[in-house]
């Protein structure tokens, strides 16, 4: 993106001396957070190769009368700190000091074999066919009937062994095997399943060495030991953002984030690219100390005495629920692609009916409308789909960025799923009955959700339940 790119550029070249964060609403019509960057292409010999950050939000006096969202503004005092601040270059609870590859990071997009199968029973085959008379390939519909014969129905979860059946068939027979013939075996007739061989893309040539962390695999063709290359499922295609001070660099991040949750996965090494964030949230958050258990009983027991007989004052009156009461769901974006996906349409649309009905309200934040910027038009119109008094629009804010830091440095996630994080984050600030995810490697998981809620409870949120539709949905 452009703005990495600018940041890139001027940390690169070492023209970034500071960036101080100054007070929040400074200015007479905004509420962001504003930022000073200092830059130099003459840096002092000990500032080379360095950034200072400042953490300048507390250093400002009020405003006798506020001016619009202006509230406060920085006096001699606080300017004059901010310069000595500065020109003292040292570690302090207001000042951080990094190296310059502290911020720049790898995006690497990670990649996972298609796995097909092929189901030849009569009625599979008889709608093939119609599939291709609608293309004008009838010769391919009658090759896919003889190789039933031959094959059997099925179903065959080894789509190279059938492909090479197919050209067989085809070749006895004359008939050309174009482009277009196999686009149509593949969107018409197989059909995605975890269970099945992935589909080979290249075979190397003999001696190639075997990577399988860059897409190269040991494999059986034709009774013999190759090296291949698997067809990617763009469906699973995923993103990693890896620090450049990674220790073992892309290769020990991949090992240790995402091969233990996709064994088959590789990156792309062509496609790895360079870009640099910098997130005060993350360098200066500092988590609120939880009260002491004597604190917290002395007040549960001032309550109780306060409360004592109100109950009783009260008209035994039951009221029907209110629409209010129904459940709050949040949905992050897979919920949403999910009703587009063969896997997941079932339970996500019987999720998205709930909504409609007005059996539940969905929760949608600005990150999961963001996400679904670059979604096809059909999956971004899935959320027009509820009315909007079943809907919630939540909106991200710098309380949801500090919680999502904290689940990062806790660990329940890398900072490469920062989104991920900002998800869980939003969701727990909108005390939502539960978040629901397709997304089980970064979110419904167990282990990130103990650490999440384990952040959550030493900052005073409660807890988040995270599920997937199946477990929210019911008949």
């Amino acid at each position: 993106q452009g703005e990495s790119n600018i940041r890139r550029w001027i940390i690169e070249n070492d023209w970034l001396e500071a960036i101080v964060a100054l007070p929040l609403n400074m200015f007479y019509n905004t509420g962001i957070a504003t930022y000073v960057w200092v830059l130099s292409n003459r840096k002092p010999e000990h500032r080379r190769g360095k950034v200072q950050l400042i953490d300048a939000t507390g250093w400002h006096r009020p405003l006798r009368k506020n001016l619009g969202k202006k509230n406060c503004e920085l006096g001699e005092e606080d300017i004059q700190r901010i310069c000595d601040t500065f020109l003292a270059f040292e570690e302090s609870e207001q000042s951080k000091i990094f190296d310059n590859a502290a911020f720049g990071y790898w995006k690497v997009t990670v990649e996972r074999p298609l796995r097909l199968m092929v189901d030849l029973s009569p009625d599979q085959c008889r709608r093939f066919r119609v599939v291709c008379h609608d293309a004008d390939e009838e010769p391919l519909a009658n090759a896919i009937d003889r190789v039933a014969t031959v094959l059997g129905a099925g179903p065959h979860r080894d789509f190279n062994r059938f492909m090479e059946a197919v050209a067989e068939d085809a070749s006895e027979r004359r008939v050309k095997m174009t482009a277009k013939r196999k686009t149509l075996l593949r969107t018409g007739l197989a059909s995605r399943d975890e269970t099945a061989e992935p589909v080979i893309k290249k075979i190397h040539k003999r001696g190639t060495e075997a990577d399988p962390l860059r897409g190269r695999f040991e494999a059986t063709v034709n009774g013999r030991s190759a090296v291949v290359e698997y067809e990617p499922d763009t469906d699973l295609r995923d993103t990693e953002q890896i620090p450049l001070q990674e220790e073992g660099g892309i290769e020990a991040f991949l090992r240790r984030e995402v091969l233990p949750y996709a064994a088959d996965a590789w990156y792309q090494s062509d496609s790895v690219r360079t870009g640099y964030e910098i997130s005060f949230t993350r360098y200066f958050y500092k988590p609120q100390p939880m009260r002491s258990l004597e604190e917290i009983g002395a007040d549960i027991l001032a309550l109780e005495r306060e409360t004592e007989g109100l109950l009783d004052e009260l008209p035994m009156v039951r009221e029907p629920p209110t629409e209010y009461g129904k459940p709050r769901i949040y949905v992050d974006t897979s919920v949403i692609g999910g009703c587009h996906d063969d896997e997941y349409r079932e339970q996500s649309m019987k999720l998205f009916a709930a909504f409609r009905q007005g059996e539940a309200r969905m929760l949608l934040s600005g990150i999961t409308l963001d996400e679904l910027a670059d979604a096809p038009p059909l999956v971004r119109q899935e959320t027009s789909t509820v009315p909007p008094e079943h809907t919630e629009l939540l909106a991200t804010s710098r309380e949801a960025e500090e919680l999502a830091d904290a689940y990062i440095s806790a660990g329940a996630m890398g900072e490469a799923n920062l989104n991920d994080a900002l998800h869980i984050a939003l969701a727990t600030l909108a005390k939502a009955d539960v978040l629901v995810s397709w997304n089980f490697r970064h979110m419904v998981n167990w282990r990130r959700i103990r650490v999440c809620n384990e952040v959550n409870r030493e900052n005073g949120y409660s807890a988040i339940d995270i599920r997937s539709p199946e477990e929210v949905v019911h008949d």
